[in-house]
């Protein structure tokens, strides 16, 4: 007869005193199953919100946020509804660009409900808010690494929605892109611009009640002026052709993928801001409206 020696038997006990002790019971496995199924399923409840966002971000913070937004409009949903965008030959500029600015604020806001900002528009401009604070006390060469990822992202949007190829266009200098939003600012509080939003405004339903509704169709209105009179139309050349690009609406998405490089100056902001508030003027509208208006696109 063979012999085991105590060494190997005390081994095999206690493999079969494991194997005993931690037996899965039937209860177990259901409770196993239960577990991994909650984990998956799309009824799962929601990871509960805190009341309150995050009020500082480091570096980490900043450029995972840049590079999660980067991954996934390049390769997530984001992706695929620009591209389903891009592919919409019949719906207007106007609400093909609306549809592109609520898929790309809806991807800043769940990524940044992970990192425990409220997932709506209070939640987007506290990290923004952060983000400001954080790039005034940051090196220059961080401040410069984060404005190009924030332009990147704001190009693979534009890009991937309309179908651009930009891979050979040369960058507009300061000058340039200054005096090209001069030329804007100036268009948009032209008096026939402006009379073109009022008329606008005119026709919509004066018996509607909904003030968001009403908030929304007058900002489009504003947006409709500013493609087909600002950019595109209202005399020939148009101001895109004035300003070197093809009078269509790819002239004016290239026009705004160029611009991108210089978003952060201070004197482009002041312009825009000028003009806009003029357009807005028109429309009845201020700025409290629209931010009021932003959650229900960002979480569409």
């Amino acid at each position: 007869m063979m012999r085991i020696s105590p060494s190997v038997s005390r081994l095999a006990l206690r493999k079969l005193s494991f194997r005993r002790k931690f037996q899965p019971s039937s209860s177990w496995k259901g409770f196993r199953a239960t577990t991994i199924n909650s984990c998956f399923s799309t009824k799962a409840a929601p990871m509960p919100l805190s009341g309150t966002n995050p009020t500082t971000i480091n570096l980490d913070i900043a450029t995972g946020m840049q590079d999660s937004t980067a991954l996934v409009l390049r390769y997530g949903l984001g992706d695929i509804r620009l591209k389903k965008i891009s592919t919409d030959d019949k719906t207007p500029l106007v609400t093909k660009w609306q549809q592109m600015m609520e898929t790309f604020l809806s991807t800043q806001v769940h990524v940044l409900a992970g990192l425990g900002y409220k997932a709506d528009e209070t939640g987007l401009q506290a990290y923004n808010v952060n983000l400001v604070h954080y790039m005034q006390e940051a090196e220059p060469s961080v401040q410069e690494e984060l404005r190009i990822k924030g332009r990147d992202n704001w190009r693979i949007v534009l890009s991937t929605a309309f179908s651009l190829d930009m891979s050979d266009a040369e960058e507009l200098s300061i000058v340039e892109a200054r005096n090209i939003m001069h030329s804007v600012s100036q268009k948009m509080q032209d008096e026939r611009v402006l009379a073109q939003v009022k008329e606008r405004v005119k026709t919509l339903d004066p018996n509607e009640s909904d003030q968001r509704l009403i908030t929304a169709q007058k900002h489009h209105a504003v947006q409709e002026v500013m493609i087909d009179h600002v950019y595109l139309g209202d005399r020939s050349p148009t101001l895109v052709e004035e300003l070197g690009f093809e009078p269509t609406d790819l002239g004016y998405v290239k026009l705004q993928w160029l611009m991108s490089e210089h978003q952060g100056d201070a004197l482009i902001a002041q312009y825009i801001q000028g003009g806009m508030m003029k357009m807005l003027e028109a429309a009845e509208l201020n700025l409290s409206d629209l931010q009021s208006n932003s959650d229900e696109a960002i979480n569409q």
